[in-house]
Parts: structure tokens; C-alpha cells; sequence
């Protein structure tokens, strides 16, 4: 029988042709691996594959849109990528790009952030600027009207920046603000405005009679005590009910020394006159 040498099949058809899926990447091929999950690096010499990894770069940084300077970023880390095996490029560059993506995302929500708080800041100022405000002579006018409220001899409550606000709402007497008070925004100013003056008047006229009876420098009888508050709340015609008024309240600030005693925090009469 003639000899005959066995046929073995060429080595290459015992290998398992595989490759890593860049179906997301349209255009790049595919990178031939070997049976051990190895890239044939044979089949790629270096410069091939440094060109492959350069184009599969570019197609993450665009699928993220990636800003300019993480695409940049991205590019940086092709060296290191490089080194490794080529089965594993593809989830290594698109972690490091999500990362890039996240921090890309997040200077862009601080940077949001920043211009909010800019304009919240330049509409404030606005807002403060174009703030309704009431002219001096209309807030020295609801002073008088608190003032001549308070000298009233038939007061019982002290406390009247709601009756004075109230007053305020008759037309015939203050129109112009009248007027203003119709308004939601401009009537909460007044109200301000009100309070913040029946506070004063009252401070104004307990420092008075306080002072009329234990200052050592400033006492004085029942007549100068009532012509001065007179004067000061714009009282023109001095009746019985309100001498009779201020004598009670400066007989009780004498048997109540203790209680009224004068201190250093009340308000300059003198000045307020």
C-alpha cells in the first residue's frame, strides 16, 4: 500500500473567528479577536490600531456630545487606553466619557446656578429701587393724625394704629392717600408707615409726662406739661377734659415711681417738638 502523509486541515480553520460588537458606532470596524478572547494583533499593527482607537473616540465623544474640553480630555486618555487590549477599548473609553459627561453636566447646572442667582439678585435690587414709598409730607401727616389721637381725653386704648390706618380711608380729609391705600401693595406700606409712627407718638408722649414730674432738670408744673403736648399734637383749643386728663396720668406717675421711672432710652421730646 502505498505510503500516504495524512492531511491535516489549514491551523486557521481551527480557529473561532469573534469580534467586539461596535454596532453603536456606525462606520467602525470590527476588531478580529482570537479563541482566548485575545485581539489578533497580527492582524493590526499599531498604527492601524492607534487610528481605530482614535475614530472610536471621536464616535463616544460625539454620541455624548461631549463639551470641547472633555472631548480634549478624552483624547489625553488615549495612551493609556492604548496599552490595553483591544476587547476592552470600547468599555473603557465609554465609562471614562460618561464620567467626562457628568462632570460636563454638573459645571453646567453650577453654572446655571451662578446666573440665577445674578438675576435674582439684579431684579431684587430693581424691586428695592422701585419700591412704592410715601413723600415726607404725607408720612408727617398720618404723624399729626397719630398725635392728635393720642391727646384725645376720652382714650381708653393706647394702642390705635388700626383706628388711625381706618381714618386714613376717608377721602374728603386724606385723598391722596385715600387713594393709595385702595391699592393691595401701596396699602401695606402705609400700614407700616402707620404703625411705625403711633409707636413714636406713644413713646413721645409717656416720655413727656414721665419727665414733666421726676426729671430733675425737665419737671415742670400741669400748665407748661399740658401746653407743650398741645403744641406738639397740633391742639389749638386746650379744654377742661384734657388739663382734668394729664393730671391724673402725672398724679399716677407719682405713686408709681418705681413703675415709670425715667430711662435712658426715651426719645428726644425736645427734638420731637
Amino acid at each position: 500500500m502505498p505510503h500516504t502523509t495524512a492531511r491535516h486541515p489549514p491551523a486557521s480553520s481551527h480557529r473561532c473567528s469573534a469580534s467586539v460588537p461596535m454596532s453603536d458606532f456606525d462606520g467602525l470596524a470590527t476588531v478580529p479577536m482570537s479563541s482566548s478572547g485575545v485581539a489578533a494583533n497580527t492582524s493590526l499593527n499599531e498604527q492601524e490600531q492607534a487610528r481605530r482607537l482614535h475614530v472610536l473616540i471621536d464616535k463616544v465623544a460625539i454620541a455624548l456630545d461631549l463639551s470641547s474640553r472633555y472631548r480634549a480630555e478624552l483624547h489625553k486618555f488615549q495612551d493609556i487606553v492604548q496599552d490595553l487590549d483591544p476587547a476592552f477599548w470600547r468599555v473603557t473609553i465609554i465609562q471614562q466619557a460618561t464620567m467626562f459627561k457628568s462632570l460636563d453636566y454638573q459645571e453646567t447646572i453650577l453654572n446655571a446656578i451662578s446666573e440665577t442667582k445674578d438675576e435674582i439678585q439684579q431684579t431684587s435690587k430693581q424691586l428695592t429701587k422701585k419700591q412704592f414709598e410715601l413723600e415726607k409730607d404725607q408720612s408727617n401727616e398720618i404723624l399729626a393724625l397719630c398725635r392728635q389721637l393720642i391727646f384725645d381725653p376720652a382714650r381708653e386704648r393706647f394702642d390705635f394704629a388700626e383706628e388711625a390706618f381706618e381714618m386714613l380711608k376717608d377721602a374728603a380729609k386724606y385723598p391722596v392717600l385715600a387713594e393709595y391705600i385702595r391699592n393691595k401693595t401701596k396699602s401695606k406700606v402705609i400700614l407700616s408707615v402707620v404703625r411705625g409712627h403711633a409707636t413714636t407718638v406713644r413713646k413721645e408722649y409717656r416720655a413727656s409726662l414721665v419727665m414733666s414730674v421726676l426729671h430733675p432738670h425737665k419737671r415742670c408744673g400741669l400748665t407748661q406739661c399740658v401746653q407743650e403736648n398741645a403744641k406738639r399734637c397740633g391742639i389749638d383749643t386746650i379744654t377742661p377734659d384734657m388739663v382734668l386728663r394729664i393730671a391724673i396720668m402725672r398724679q399716677y406717675i407719682r405713686e408709681h415711681r418705681d413703675i415709670v421711672a425715667v430711662t435712658e432710652d426715651e426719645p428726644d421730646i425736645a427734638a420731637a417738638q
